[in-house]
């Protein structure tokens, strides 16, 4: 039996053995020489030649990726892929920035390993470079050019860098200015964090990525002109090929862009080889010769959502059409109104656009863990201004370099187009559920999705073929029989069209099977009582999840991580599939513990059930500006003070400390808690000191818990032998930053749990810490090391 399209199932097959191996823990790269030097080192002073590959700037600066290098190390060449070389504090001349692609240069500096995340859920540098091809960074210290590109790739970056400063002088906003760059010329440095969270709630954060979409547009635009010039069809395909294929290393060559374009060529050259295009065969080749060059890519977000998406409109799309051939006799003849136009089409978008959600919501929820639903309806809006906006831009980019003023006005009509988009993003945001967050799912339900839209599929597709034929025959029966009205056609049943195509009932389908995916997609919480000490840097913040459901976070801040509510707090809540927790306990007010809190409520719109703290720390001047907060955004905030009792589920909170009034230092009025659920307990001291573990020692009498959250990031001033002696745990954990100038976790404070026989782990070497209590037993494992007992 011949196989159809083996492409795409060669392409499948390539990209489930790369799962399985990484899934085995088979390395993809050996490892090279430098790999084996750094092993044992943080840093290492090189030095390097190479080739200039890419060039992109950040909030830090300038990167530049270099290939074809040579690391220079104690007067021994070290072999490696491709290097990340950033700019040190901004000191050099402003020729660094006007490098381009194609340049050989010699830098000096220090070399090391991207970091690591710490927590789930968490940007992993390491992971994410490692997938663009990218094994370290040098942070230099000194550069010189050693050849400059050719003229070629040196004229189209200076041209790059004109129409970036036309787009500036043109546009009346820095936001819109981002989103012109972003949209031609694949330059996302200017997007302002508000511009990227609305379009990403609105589900419309595509079209800031050079993709098909970009490129079909312009494509198609130039054959148009071409052939308007009467120039031969090889011809027009040749330059159209030819242009789209600079202007992807123009916009900085993502996955999706080369994909886009291996796709255009393909449907180019189709008739010159007598064949017809064939999108799933095109998508086919476009993988294999991406992974063939790079096989990373299969791991990274961007490419998966790409091939996702044009699968969805490949595979599933042409399953809610009718048979072509049945579609058109059935349009023979038949006449509708602009009202019925409207509804077809409309119906053809939203079902469009609801097989690549189908398609892509298995991507979206393991790698980001949030869905946009509202954006099946917004893009209805937002892909037809698409080609507009794209004239609008370009024309004013472009013009720009001659008379800004006349590139102003041009401007105009995409500053409009962009502004309806802004709007329609605030009130979708508005919106309930306008943010469904998911979580991660587990690998089960990632494998129980895929083989239920692969049986869907298959027993479409055989259903389909048995009654293509019979409705065919069916129809030309009728037609010899029955004259077609003239105004709406007859009733389907005069017909033989079954009543399952009548219009409406496919996008019924579809919406029901959305619905039911991202339900399943939803992140299954753990059937026992979880304890993560959360990677914060130098600071504090703990998660708690219960059995039934809920969820506790104690503190959240850090003084050496910055913005680390948003980039360590949450995206770690939205890992696990917490939008926000349903109780949030604050030590006391020290940045370290609340800095993070406070960012998320009035940044991120976070809304927690509760927020408690100690009576005594909420008299101090940032737990009132915390409480002004709160109560602001409608979040109840609560005082404890010794004896109160809090419950959460099954799940009790006891005060041990301090009384109401206290008068002490910051870290003395820290609340202390007893946490019991069953058989577990645990203590959560904060930054109390010794003095004030003395006053709540008689408290502890007979009362060994499971576990100790460490008290002050494992400083000398806290746990005392006498609270270690009372509590005997079997397990503890400190909080703290790597290096961090305190000298956390003091030797001290090791030796005396040491002493006491209690294990020990912290976040510095450990990363995020989860502790386990099922059937009465604990068990410990950490993000970096995946160790436990």
């Amino acid at each position: 039996m011949r196989i159809k399209r083996p492409l795409i199932w060669i392409l499948g097959g390539w990209i489930l053995g790369e799962i399985v191996a990484a899934g085995l823990g088979w390395q993809m790269t050996s490892a090279s020489g430098l790999n084996l030097v750094m092993e044992s080192r943080e840093t290492l002073p090189v030095t390097v030649t190479g080739r200039v590959s890419r060039v992109a700037e950040s909030a830090s600066g300038i990167q530049i990726t270099l290939t074809e290098n040579q690391v220079l190390w104690n007067e021994t060449i070290l072999d490696t892929r491709n290097l990340l070389l950033r700019e040190k504090a901004n000191t050099f001349s402003p020729s660094f920035s006007s490098l381009c692609p194609g340049t050989w240069i010699r830098a000096e500096g220090e070399l090391s390993a991207f970091p690591d995340a710490g927590n789930p859920g968490e940007f992993d540098q390491r992971k994410y470079y490692q997938q663009m091809g990218v094994d370290y960074r040098l942070d230099m210290a000194a550069w010189s050019c050693l050849q400059e590109a050719n003229g070629a790739a040196a004229f189209s970056w200076r041209l790059r860098n004109q129409l970036k400063d036309s787009i500036v002088a043109v546009t009346h906003s820095e936001e819109t200015a981002g989103v012109f760059r972003a949209l031609i010329l694949g330059d996302r440095s200017g997007l302002e964090q508000e511009t990227k969270d609305l379009y990403e709630v609105g589900g419309i954060t595509h079209i800031l990525s050079i993709s098909a979409l970009h490129l079909t547009l312009i494509g198609n635009t130039l054959q148009k002109i071409l052939r308007r010039l009467h120039l031969p069809r090889s011809a027009a395909s040749i330059i159209c090929a030819s242009f789209l294929g600079w202007y992807v290393w123009l916009t900085g060559g993502s996955a999706s862009s080369r994909r886009a374009f291996l796709m255009f060529c393909v449907m180019l050259l189709a008739p010159f080889a007598g064949r017809t295009y064939d999108m799933l065969s095109a998508l086919g080749l476009a993988g294999l010769v991406l992974l063939a060059g790079q096989p990373s890519l299969a791991f990274q977000a961007g490419f998966q959502l790409s091939f996702a998406a044009v699968a969805g409109i490949g595979i599933l799309y042409p399953l809610t059409e009718k048979p072509s051939e049945t579609q058109k006799k059935e349009e023979r003849g038949k006449k509708r109104s602009r009202v019925q136009l409207m509804a077809v089409r409309t119906d053809r978008a939203l079902r469009f656009s609801l097989c690549i959600q189908l398609a892509t919501l298995p991507v979206l929820a393991w790698n980001y863990h949030v869905i946009s639903p509202y954006g099946l309806i917004l893009n209805l809006a937002v892909i037809p201004l698409m080609a507009p906006l794209m004239v609008c831009v370009l024309m004013a980019a472009i013009v720009g370099l001659a008379s800004p003023a006349m590139g102003g006005i041009c401007a105009l009509g995409g500053e409009g187009i962009l502004s309806l988009y802004r709007r329609l993003c605030e009130v979708v945001s508005a919106l309930p559920g306008s943010r469904i967050v998911t979580g991660k799912p587990h690998t089960w339900q990632m494998v129980l999705y895929l083989i239920a839209i692969t049986v869907f599929t298959i027993v479409i597709m055989v259903r389909r073929e048995q009654q293509k034929k019979q409705k065919m025959r069916e129809l030309e029966k009728i037609e010899k029989k029955q004259k077609v009205r003239k105004d709406s056609g007859p009733d389907c049943r005069e017909r033989g069209v079954s009543p399952r195509n009548l219009p409406g009932r496919n996008l019924a389908a579809l919406l029901i099977l959305f619905v039911c995916g991202v339900l399943f997609l939803h992140r299954v919480p753990p059937g026992q009582l979880t304890v993560t000490v959360l990677d914060v840097g130098q600071g504090d913040s703990t998660l708690i999840r219960l059995p039934e459901g809920g969820s506790i976070l104690c503190d959240g801040g850090s003084t050496s991580v910055s913005q680390v509510g948003s980039r360590r707090i949450q995206p770690y809540l939205e890992y696990e599939g917490i939008s926000a927790p349903d109780l949030v306990f604050i030590s006391h007010g020290d940045e370290d513990h609340v800095n993070g809190i406070e960012e998320l409520i009035r940044e991120e719109g976070w809304r927690p059930g509760m927020i408690v703290t100690s009576a005594a720390a909420a008299e101090s001047s940032r737990m009132q500006a915390l409480k002004e907060l709160s109560e602001a955004a409608g979040i109840p905030f609560r005082q404890m003070k010794t004896g109160d009792r809090l419950q959460c589920g099954q799940a009790v909170f006891t005060c041990l400390y301090p009384e109401a009034g206290i008068q002490a230092e910051s870290n003395d009025q820290s609340l202390v808690l007893r946490l019991e659920y069953g058989s577990f307990s645990g203590l959560l001291t904060g930054d109390a000191s010794s003095a004030a573990e003395e006053q709540f020692l008689p408290l502890l009498a007979s009362m060994p818990v499971c576990w100790l959250k460490t008290g002050h990031h494992g400083s000398v001033s806290s746990t005392s032998e006498a609270l270690l002696q009372a509590l005997q745990p079997e397990a503890a954990t400190i909080s703290c930053g790597k290096n961090n100038r305190y000298g956390h976790p003091h030797p001290d404070t090791l030796k005396r749990l040491s002493e006491a026989d209690v294990p020990v782990w912290n976040t510095a070497e450990c990363g995020a810490i989860f502790l386990t209590w099922d059937n009465n037993q604990l068990a410990v494992r950490c993000c970096r090391h995946g160790d436990g007992d």
